[in-house]
C-alpha cells in the first residue's frame, strides 16, 4: 500500500504484483495519479474497479459486495458439473483436500465432486460491507485434538470490519498442548499477531481517524483470558506462556464471548442445521 497526501487531498494505491487499485479523495486526484504512472510505466486503465485478483466487486446502494460467482461458474462448466445436485456442506474443503494433492484417488475425487455441489449451492454467496461498524473485531476458537494421527488441535480466527469478514485463518497448531486452556492461549496469541498487523495497516492510512479505536479480540475461554490478562506465568510451562504471551502484551481489549458465535466457523465445518451461520 502506497499513499500521497498534500493539504488533505491525495490517493492511496493498493498494489499486488501488476494489479492495482487507486483510491482518491476526489476524481481529479485519481486521474492525476493515473497520468503520472502511465508516463513511467506501461499500464492499462480498466476504469472503475470490476474484477481484481479473481474477485468481482459489486456495488448496491451504500454497500459493497465481493463475490467469486463468475469464477465458480467457469470451474463448474469446465468440469461439466454446472447441473450437479446441491449440498449444504462441506465448509473446510481446502484444508482437508489440499493434504492429499500428492496422492489423489477415487475417494478424493468423490470429495472434490461434493465440493462442486457445495459451490453450486452457494454460488451467489458474497462478502458484504456496509461501512458500519467501523471497528476492527476478531473472534478466536480452537478445537481439542482434531486429528487422531498426530493429536494436533485446530486453531482459527476471523476478523470483521464494516459489517463483513476482512481476514481469517484456520490451521493446525504447530505445537502440542496439554489442556484446552493452553490450546486456546496459543490461538489467542496467533490472533493478536494478526490484529497488530491489521491495526498497523489502518494506522498507516492517512485519512484514518486518530487515535485509532481498540481492536476487540473475542475469546470463548474465560480461563484463557484470565491467564492472558494476568501475564504472570509460573511452573514448568512458564517459558511457553511467556513466549506466547509476548503477542498479547500489546493487544487491546480481549473479551469473553460464548461458544455459540462467529468464531465457531474458524475451526469447525458446518452441518446442515447450522448453515444459517454462513
Amino acid at each position: 500500500m502506497y499513499s500521497r497526501f498534500v493539504n488533505g487531498k491525495g490517493v492511496i494505491i493498493c498494489l499486488y504484483v501488476d494489479d492495482m487499485l487507486i483510491f482518491g479523495t476526489d476524481l481529479e486526484q485519481v486521474q492525476m495519479t493515473k497520468k503520472l504512472l502511465s508516463k513511467n510505466f506501461n499500464m492499462k486503465d480498466l476504469g472503475e474497479a470490476d474484477v481484481i485478483l479473481g474477485i468481482k466487486i459489486l456495488r448496491k446502494e451504500n454497500r459493497l459486495m465481493l463475490t467469486q460467482s463468475h469464477y465458480i461458474k467457469k470451474i463448474l462448466k469446465s468440469f461439466d458439473s454446472f447441473n450437479c445436485l446441491l449440498v449444504s456442506t462441506p465448509l473446510k474443503a481446502v484444508g482437508r483436500l489440499s493434504r492429499h494433492t500428492s496422492s489423489p484417488g477415487k475417494e478424493r475425487l468423490d470429495a472434490i465432486n461434493r465440493v462442486f455441489k457445495y459451490l453450486k449451492k452457494t454460488i451467489d454467496y458474497s462478502l458484504e460491507y456496509i461501512g458500519d461498524p467501523s471497528v476492527l473485531e476478531s473472534y478466536t476458537d480452537a478445537s481439542w485434538i482434531n486429528d487422531q494421527e498426530d493429536y494436533a488441535s485446530m486453531r482459527g480466527w476471523i476478523f470483521t470490519f464494516g459489517g463483513g469478514a476482512v481476514s481469517w485463518g484456520s490451521k493446525k497448531q504447530s505445537c502440542l498442548t496439554e489442556s484446552t486452556m493452553a490450546k486456546e492461549f496459543v490461538t489467542l496469541a496467533s490472533c493478536c499477531k494478526e490484529a497488530e498487523w491489521l491495526r498497523d495497516l489502518l494506522i498507516n492510512i492517512p485519512l484514518w481517524p486518530k487515535p485509532m479505536l481498540p481492536v476487540f479480540v473475542h475469546c470463548d475461554s474465560q480461563s484463557t483470558l484470565s491467564r492472558a490478562n494476568n501475564q504472570v506465568y509460573n511452573g514448568s510451562e512458564a517459558a511457553f506462556y511467556e513466549l506466547k504471551g509476548l503477542a498479547l502484551k500489546h493487544s487491546e481489549k480481549p473479551r469473553y464471548r460464548p461458544k455459540a458465535s462467529l468464531n465457531r466457523l474458524a475451526q469447525s465445518g458446518l452441518n446442515e442445521q447450522e448453515e444459517g451461520y454462513a
